[in-house]
């Protein structure tokens, strides 16, 4: 297994591969393409090859590239790899289920594609003010993703991608609260009856108050007439843990990033 890690900080961007008794050189030694500086990275292995998706500043154009063991190929029909331009924000790579997705943020309109060949098919595109935090998943063929928020005029939510410009949100309006955070981990079971998928899918969502985690645990079991856990239930039983609207962000990591992929 090789072991690849990005890390980055402020104005540059380093990947290093491990192959289990050595790190290698910096395998981005140009800074990869443009000569302004990365503002966001994601990395992702798909088809045991690795990929990055690259959010250049200041122009804010999204760069996806793939590298082939030596340099760095890019990833669409024009040149230099670019999938969108302008104001182009939060870029995320994901390996689900066997199929690489996309997704990012143009001003106020979220994107999520996957690839095929060596195009994008877009999954969804959806305005929405304040989206932040965007967390994808995938049951058998549905797509869902999470969201937090950048404002108190939106509270993020959950939702269910019905087609290209539709969601349905799985958060009744009064417990939004919830997800204004954002989800630090969302996943998905399948269910044991295929048919059952919307009532039997899991969801977890963690929102972070003073650096310490809350599970909102089977919320969605309120679907099938169960009840769910509220804020004040979670903090009666764990005094340690401080309410949502007492929420202060004391969180301060600033330019810079690091996340680690394993290739087979």
């Amino acid at each position: 297994m090789e072991w690849f890690i990005l890390a980055g900080i402020r104005d540059s961007v380093s990947v290093f591969s491990w192959d289990g008794s050595s790190w290698s050189s910096n395998l981005t030694p140009d800074n990869l393409g443009p000569e302004d500086s990365p503002a966001a990275i994601s990395i992702e292995v798909f088809n045991n090859e690795l990929y990055m998706a690259i959010e250049q500043h200041p122009e804010y154009d999204l760069q996806v590239l793939k590298y082939n063991g030596s340099t760095w190929d890019t990833i669409s029909s024009d040149g230099d790899g670019m999938i969108a331009s302008g104001s182009v924000y939060d870029p995320k790579l994901e390996n689900i289920n066997g199929t690489l997705y996309l997704h990012y943020r143009i001003d106020d309109v979220l994107y999520i594609r996957h690839l095929e060949g060596t195009g994008w098919v877009t999954d969804l595109v959806w305005e929405q003010e304040w989206l932040s935090d965007i967390e994808l998943v995938k049951s058998a063929s549905q797509l869902y993703f999470s969201s937090g928020s950048a404002s108190s005029d939106f509270d993020g939510g959950v939702y269910r991608v019905d087609n290209a410009t539709i969601v349905t949100s799985l958060i009744p309006d009064e417990h939004k609260e919830w997800f204004t955070m954002g989800a630090i981990g969302l996943t998905a079971d399948a269910p044991a009856k295929p048919e059952k998928a919307e009532i039997t899918l899991e969801l977890y969502c963690n929102v972070i108050n003073e650096l310490r985690a809350l599970l909102m645990e089977n919320y969605w079991d309120q679907l099938k007439g169960k009840t769910y856990k509220e804020a004040k239930d979670f903090q009666k039983s764990n005094p340690e843990y401080i309410d949502y609207p007492e929420y202060k962000d004391t969180r301060e990591v600033v330019g810079s990033f690091a996340m680690k992929k394993a290739m087979e």
